[in-house]
């Protein structure tokens, strides 16, 4: 009796184990997948309309921009902007390395390996390579984008620019 019964508690603590075991992996291919589909696509873009097409998909209406560039207004229309301009001055390799999930919340900490290949405010293209890291968070809401924050190492792309002296 005491070996039957020590034996289906081995074999429940084994099918826990190996379900947590699942969910983890699960999760880290969700978190993968939002990562590429949330962050990495509107950079990886290649193009500003491609960019532009992902955020009329992906992005709220009532969206906010806590963190809009380069003088582009804080909503979708502005995010939309920004986006577009990025696609057409760098061509990009944007790599989400973690993403972090809070109830609505998603964090991504990222780096990309950036080129600048066309105009961005007002410098030429000067196809010189250089790579920046930053966090970007959103707040997302019934699969679309109601919130940004962002921050990102913007002395590295201005010193490689020449915008800013080394």
């Amino acid at each position: 009796m005491k070996k039957t019964i020590k034996t289906i508690l081995l074999a429940m603590l084994t099918i826990v184990c190996l379900s947590s075991v699942e969910i983890k992996a699960q999760n880290a291919t969700k978190r993968k997948e939002i990562g590429e589909k949330y962050f990495g696509s509107f950079f990886n873009a290649k193009s500003p309309e491609i960019g532009g097409a992902l955020v009329d998909k992906l992005v709220a209406d009532d969206f906010v921009d806590y963190a809009p560039f380069f003088g582009n207004t804080p909503d979708k229309a502005g995010f939309k902007k920004t986006v577009a301009s990025i696609n057409a001055a760098f061509e990009e390799k944007y790599v989400v390395d973690k993403v972090i999930i809070e109830k609505d919340i998603y964090v991504a900490i990222w780096h990309s390996d950036a080129k600048h290949i066309g105009e961005f405010m007002g410098v030429p293209a000067t196809n010189k390579e250089f790579r920046v890291t930053g966090i970007t968070i959103y707040k997302i809401v019934n699969g679309k984008i109601k919130a940004h924050w962002e921050q990102f190492d913007v002395v590295t792309m201005m010193k490689a620019l020449g915008m800013m002296k080394e």
